[in-house]
C-alpha cells in the first residue's frame, strides 16, 4: 500500500459512522484525559503558552486558541501555531512545554466534580474502564496518579503505545483487542472532536461532555452519539441508575 492509499485508509476509518446497534449496558468505558476526566486544559494553555514565550520567543495566545488544539499530539499543536517554524523550534517548544507541565501542573491535576463516584459506580457494576490518550504513556500515568484515579482503570493507553493518534481509531481498537470486546460493546466518552472521530472510526458509540476543551456544537458537528452536561450524566446512558 503506498503512503497516499495508507493515508486515504487513515482518513476514512477516523470518519466512518458508528454502527446503529450497540449494547445499551456496555461492558467496556473508554475515556479521554484531559478535559473529560481531569480538569487540565488550563494548566495545558498555561504550559502551552510558557513554552511560546521561552523557546519561540512568541506571545502567548488565547487560551481558547489552545483548548480547540487539545486532543492532538503536541507537535501538531504547535505545528498549527506556529507554522514557519522548523522541527528544531518545535522540538524545543515540547521539551519547554513537558517540563514546565510536569513541574507546575501535573502535579495540581484534579478530577472533574462526580468523575469519582460515576467511575465507583461503573466499576462496582463490573465495567471495564480504560483510558485512551494522546498523551505519552509516562505523562498519562503521572496524571492519572496525581488526580487519585488509577484504581479505577484497568488500562492506561498513552498516544506512544499506538502507530497512529487520535483521530485514527488505534487507540480504541487496541483497547478492544487487549479486552476482547467488539465495537457494539464499548462507548467513547470525549471532550473533542477527535474523541468523536476515534470512537466513530472503531465503530463504536460515543459520549461527548461539554464541559471540557470543545463546545457542544463541535461534538454534534463530529458526530457524537449522546452529549452529557456533567459525568454523573454518563450512568443512565449506560443502563445504571434512573
Amino acid at each position: 500500500m503506498s503512503a497516499g492509499e495508507s493515508s486515504h485508509s487513515a482518513d476514512t476509518a477516523a470518519r466512518a459512522p458508528a454502527p446503529r446497534q450497540y449494547n445499551a449496558s456496555p461492558p467496556l468505558l473508554i475515556f479521554d484525559l484531559d478535559g473529560t476526566l481531569v480538569d487540565s486544559q488550563h494548566g495545558i494553555a498555561r504550559s502551552f503558552n510558557h513554552a511560546l514565550v521561552e523557546a519561540a520567543a512568541q506571545a502567548p495566545i488565547a487560551p481558547e486558541r489552545v483548548f480547540a488544539l487539545i486532543g492532538l499530539p503536541l507537535t501538531q499543536m504547535f505545528a498549527q501555531t506556529l507554522p514557519e517554524a522548523d522541527e528544531a523550534r518545535i522540538a524545543a517548544c515540547i521539551a519547554v512545554y513537558r517540563a514546565h507541565n510536569s513541574r507546575h501542573e501535573i502535579p495540581r491535576t484534579q478530577p472533574f466534580p462526580g468523575v469519582h463516584e460515576t467511575l465507583a459506580a461503573l466499576r462496582t457494576a463490573g465495567r471495564t474502564l480504560t483510558v485512551a490518550t494522546t498523551k505519552t504513556q509516562e505523562v498519562a500515568d503521572l496524571m492519572v496518579d496525581a488526580a487519585g484515579l488509577r484504581r479505577y482503570f484497568a488500562l492506561v493507553l498513552g498516544g506512544d503505545a499506538v502507530p497512529h493518534h487520535k483521530p485514527h481509531p488505534a487507540l480504541v481498537l487496541r483497547t478492544l483487542a487487549d479486552h476482547g470486546h467488539k465495537p457494539h460493546d464499548a462507548i467513547v466518552v470525549g471532550d473533542s472532536n477527535y474523541d468523536i472521530l476515534m470512537a466513530a472510526g472503531a465503530g463504536v458509540r460515543s459520549c461527548g461532555v461539554t464541559y471540557g476543551a470543545q463546545p457542544a456544537a463541535a461534538l454534534r458537528a463530529a458526530g457524537a452519539t449522546h452529549l452529557i452536561d456533567a459525568m454523573p450524566e454518563l450512568l443512565p446512558l449506560v443502563g445504571l441508575g434512573a
